[in-house]
């Protein structure tokens, strides 16, 4: 970072624990603003508050892409390009996001909250899967196959999410071979698990691709 950088905001808006360290590394001066202050400054101009959400935001979903094994091959300018083609979404705690039986038409990715995931047996037996995180990625088999979704998926929390609609994951995330790899990785263990609860058995944890 250098002049005219600031830092801090994800933290103080999400008042959640710091992602990363800031180390100076030469002698530097800086302003700082406590978290009382900036809540005075939003409450006297409320497009204070618009611009520091709008920079958080930005800053996420940068950090998300670049740390994200799915897009981590990516270069810069082409991160930058599937980050303009994402859709901003809140949605409340209890909303459906994806129903088992039904295609997907979006590929998920979730910046905050926590998603849960569940398969209904033919038996009406449900099977519960660990629950989607912040980073963690959803609905790319349903749309890279065109297969219908093998889990529900509804959120657990109020979230925010990323949606990147069919036509835009075909122009800018099937096209990369090393995104394309890794999505075929991710549908052989999607199938593998769907196997395993077809035969009863439960999925292993960590596994929450749907």
């Amino acid at each position: 970072m250098g002049e005219g950088d600031f830092f801090g905001e994800m933290a103080l808006l999400s008042k959640s624990p710091q992602l990363a360290s800031v180390v100076a590394a030469e002698r530097t001066v800086v302003l700082e603003l406590t978290r009382a202050l900036v809540a005075r400054l939003i409450q006297r101009d409320a497009s204070v508050g618009r611009v520091l959400r709008s920079f958080h935001q930005e800053r996420l979903l940068a950090n998300v892409l670049r740390g994200n094994k799915l897009f981590s091959s990516l270069t810069p300018k082409q991160r930058e390009a599937v980050a303009q083609a994402f859709q901003l979404q809140t949605q409340p705690a209890g909303q459906t996001l994806l129903a088992q039986g039904q295609q997907g038409e979006a590929l998920y990715l979730l910046l905050r909250g926590r998603c849960r995931v569940t398969h209904r047996h033919p038996d009406g037996k449900e099977s519960q899967y660990p629950l989607l995180r912040e980073g963690d990625v959803f609905g790319e088999l349903s749309v890279m196959l065109g297969l219908p979704a093998t889990a529900t998926v509804r959120t657990d929390s109020p979230c925010t999410l990323l949606r990147l609609d069919r036509e835009a994951f075909e122009k800018h995330i099937l096209v990369q071979p090393g995104v394309r790899e890794a999505l075929s990785r991710l549908s052989t263990e999607r199938l593998q698990r769907t196997a395993l609860l077809v035969s009863g058995q439960e999925p292993l944890e960590g596994d929450s691709r749907v």
